[in-house]
């Protein structure tokens, strides 16, 4: 993680949804995508959301395997709990 004074890991992960679905301005845009230059964490999140939203975005003939959904689940689970400050978790 990063000590980047334009965003930090918490303040991203609160705003990657619309960064993912570009509804944040230009500017901020800037500022995560710089933070992810930094940030090989926060990149990853990104990277992965982005391929898993890709996939569900894909048609299916069939559901994904509950193992599959299981492991995809859990691998999100250990990302943020490697990222996320306390304060952030339940």
């Amino acid at each position: 993680m990063t000590q980047d004074p334009g965003i930090d890991c918490a303040r991203l992960l609160r705003q990657v949804s619309e960064y993912l679905d570009q509804e944040l301005d230009t500017a901020t845009c800037r500022v995560i995508d710089a933070h992810c230059r930094e940030c090989q964490a926060c990149a990853d999140v990104i990277d992965g959301l982005r391929r898993t939203v890709g996939l569900c975005r894909e048609p299916r003939d069939r559901p994904l395997p509950a193992a599959i959904t299981a492991k995809a689940q859990e691998a999100i689970r250990r990302l943020l709990d490697e990222i996320a400050p306390r304060s952030l978790k339940p």
